[in-house]
C-alpha cells in the first residue's frame, strides 16, 4: 500500500467550508437528544487487536479497499473524541474505513477535511467533552452518525476492522505495550491524516 501525508494538502484550505450545522446551539441539542444511541461494550481478551495501526491523538487513518486483517484502533479517549468511518458498496462490501482521534484543539476544517475524504459514510461517535464533539458534529453531515455514545469520565477505545466490524470499549488491554506511544502531532491543530491506498 502506498502512504502519504495529507497534512499540508491543498484540501486543508476548506476554510469556511462546514459540512453540518450552522450554529452551535442546533450541534449541542442534537448531541442531546441523540448521545446513548451506540452501546459502549467492554470488550473481551478474545477481542484483542494486537496487530492494529495505532492511530494516535489528533491523527487519522484511513485505508481504502481494506483487507479483512486490516485494523485500525484508537484508545484512552475520555475529553477527546473517537471518529470512526465505515463506507461500504451498494453491495455492502467495505470500500474504505477510517478513524480519527479528535481533541479540543483539533481544527474544524480538518475535521470537514477528513469527513470528506468518504462519499456516503456511516460515522460512530465514541467518547467526549461536549465541546469536542459539538466541534465534529458541527462539521460533518449529521444524517451519516449512525451511533453515538460520549462520556468523558471514561477512557475509552474503539477500533474498525476491514469488514466494517466497530469494536468499541472501556478496556486500555487490547494492546501489546509495544504499540503504546506518543503522537509527534501535538503541536499542529490540523490532523494530520495518513491514506493507505492499494
Amino acid at each position: 500500500m502506498n502512504r502519504r501525508s495529507f497534512l499540508a494538502d491543498a484540501g486543508l484550505l476548506l476554510l469556511g467550508l462546514n459540512c453540518g450545522f450552522a450554529k452551535k446551539d442546533d450541534a449541542l441539542d442534537w448531541i442531546d437528544i441523540n448521545n446513548g444511541s451506540l452501546d459502549i461494550l467492554a470488550l473481551t481478551s478474545a477481542d484483542r487487536i494486537d496487530s492494529s495501526q495505532t492511530v494516535y491523538q489528533r491523527e487519522a487513518r484511513i485505508i481504502s479497499q481494506p483487507k479483512e486483517n486490516d485494523v485500525l484502533y484508537t484508545f484512552g479517549a475520555s475529553t477527546c473524541s473517537i471518529i470512526v468511518a465505515v463506507e461500504k458498496d451498494g453491495s455492502g462490501k467495505v470500500e474504505q474505513i477510517g478513524l480519527a482521534h479528535i481533541d479540543y484543539s483539533t481544527s474544524e476544517r480538518s475535521i470537514c477535511y477528513f469527513y470528506s475524504k468518504f462519499t456516503n459514510p456511516e460515522i460512530y461517535i465514541i467518547s467526549g467533552d461536549k465541546r469536542v464533539v459539538e466541534r465534529v458534529v458541527r462539521n460533518i453531515d449529521k444524517r451519516s452518525i449512525k451511533g453515538m455514545n460520549i462520556s468523558e469520565k471514561r477512557n475509552d477505545a474503539a477500533g474498525i476492522d476491514g469488514n466494517g466490524t466497530l469494536y468499541y470499549g472501556i478496556n486500555y488491554n487490547l494492546i501489546s505495550p509495544d504499540f503504546l506511544g506518543k503522537s509527534n502531532n501535538y503541536g499542529n491543530p490540523d490532523l494530520r491524516i495518513i491514506e493507505y491506498r492499494p
